[in-house]
Formats: C-alpha cells, structure tokens, sequence
C-alpha cells in the first residue's frame, strides 16, 4: 500500500515521518489530521477525589503492570483506580490476581463497556493514564479523555508524548518506570483542578467533528485532482 499511488492519512506528523523515514512514502500524498471527537459533548468539572482511570483494550503493551507498580508506589490513601477494558480469559486472571495482591485502591470492570458506561468512566475520573510501553500509532483514548476535558499523563511512546507536549494537556513521562508513572500522577493529581482546562478545550477544538471533517473533504478533493490530472 505505501508504494501505490494513494492518498495516504495519518493522525500525528510523528505518523507521517515514520512513514517519510522508514518507508520512503511522498510526503505530498501524507495528509496529517487528528482524530475527531465530540467537542460539544456535555462535560462534567473534574472530580477533585484522585480517581485514575485506564480505559481500552487490555493488551500487553498497554503497560498494566507498571501502572499497578506505580500505584504502590504513589501509595496516596485519597488516590483510587478504575481499569475498564475487555481482554481474554486469562489476562483477567493475571489481572484479578495482580490486583487482589496490591496495596492500592483498584476497581475492575472486565468486560466491554457501553459508550454510555464510556463517558460515565471519563466523567468521573480525575486523570487519564495511558502507561504504553511500545505503541506506533496515535490513540483513541486520548481524544476521549480530551472530549472529557480530562488531563493526561501518558507514555512517551508512539504519537502520544509529542501530542501531548504540543497541547499542553498533561505529563509525559518516560515509559516502563512506575517511578516516573507515580510521580507524574502525582503532579497531575497535586496541581488546582482547572489547571489543563484551557488547553483541553483548545485540543478539543481543533479536533472537532466539524473542524476533521471539512479539513478531510479537502484531501478528498485533493485526491480527486491528483487522480483527474494523471489521467491521458
């Protein structure tokens, strides 16, 4: 695919110079747009109550167990968990098991999860963690937890750390270090509650469904005349 004469879209630049880099794509055929999202979707004011939230997929990459080591570390009475996302059967054992040994507060819910439960879950929660130890893409967590107005602390990973720094709405912090992982949970968690809000609601501007999609229809019409102008 990267070889044939399409229009190619990607959600970061980081995506579009991985592509320019390692697989020689032309960078006139890379269109960077960011995942859209809900930017009028109804938000609650942050809860001040510590409660982190992990959302998506339970894959090993996502970084669990330097999430749950960090949590021990942070070690903060007024600081509880909630890991929400669907797997198979035997990393819920590994999962339960690893939780029922912790010393932190954690909840579970295992299983798929309902948009209505999705943003229930984001309403809720204080700080968004995305603790990912390998990822080359750009997350879908992340444009919810921006839709939410919810801060972030993520992994400097994939398109996550550069977004992140670039929109201001988080910490990112060096991945597989629960060390790290802790204390950027608790700069997130210490710092006033409206302190990430402004450049939440920018990120969640220029993210927009109405800002993607008439940027989108703009490659369409690009490819449209690439294809018109190639044509005997």
């Amino acid at each position: 695919m990267y070889g044939s004469p399409v229009e190619l879209v990607v959600y970061h630049q980081w995506l579009a110079s991985r592509l320019t880099e390692g697989f020689g794509v032309d960078p006139d055929r890379l269109h960077v747009l960011p995942l859209a999202l809900d930017a009028h979707r109804r938000t609650s004011p942050r809860p001040v109550d510590g409660t982190v939230l992990f959302f998506g997929s339970l894959r090993r990459n996502k970084g669990l167990d330097v999430l749950l080591a960090a949590l021990n570390i942070l070690d903060r009475e007024d600081v509880r968990c909630v890991i929400a996302g669907a797997a198979d059967d035997a990393t819920y054992q590994r999962l339960r098991a690893a939780v029922a040994s912790s010393s932190s507060e954690i909840r579970l819910e295992l299983g798929h999860v309902t948009d209505e439960r999705k943003w229930e879950l984001f309403d809720a929660a204080s700080v968004v963690v995305l603790p990912y130890t390998a990822f080359e893409s750009q997350s879908g967590v992340l444009a919810d937890a921006y839709a939410a107005r919810r801060p972030v602390v993520v992994t400097d990973v994939g398109a996550l750390g550069d977004a992140v720094r670039q929109d201001g709405t988080g910490v990112v912090v060096t991945p597989r270090d629960p060390r790290a992982l802790a204390d950027g949970l608790r700069e997130v968690l210490s710092g006033p509650s409206a302190r990430y809000r402004d450049a939440l609601d920018a990120a969640a501007a220029r993210q927009s469904r109405d800002v993607v999609g008439r940027r989108l229809r703009d490659v369409y019409d690009a490819a449209v005349a690439r294809r018109v102008a190639s044509d005997p």
